[in-house]
């Protein structure tokens, strides 16, 4: 497990993250809030909110208790986009 070391807000809604082995990946994260609603979501929407994000235990987290563990985040990165819910 690679922890988040640190992030960068680098645009709208794309995150430079650095994790504990040095490696470091920009991921968009705009059609990822585009596909998700509720509460938690919600004020992702707002790139001053998004840029709000902070690095809390290893993980990306938003004041409003919204957080990415960083296995999910590496697996999202290594990817190089975050898959996106299919709603039926």
């Amino acid at each position: 497990m690679q922890s988040v070391l640190s992030m960068k807000v680098k645009g709208e809604f794309v995150l430079e993250i650095t994790f504990e082995d040095g490696k470091i990946f920009a991921l968009d994260f705009k059609p990822w809030i585009d596909s998700e609603a509720g509460w938690l979501f919600d004020p992702l929407k707002e790139p001053a909110y998004f840029a709000r994000v902070f690095v809390h235990g290893g993980a990306l987290e938003w004041p409003s208790g919204l957080d990415i563990c960083s296995d999910g985040l590496r697996a999202w990165c290594e990817r190089g986009s975050i898959p996106l819910p299919e709603h039926h």
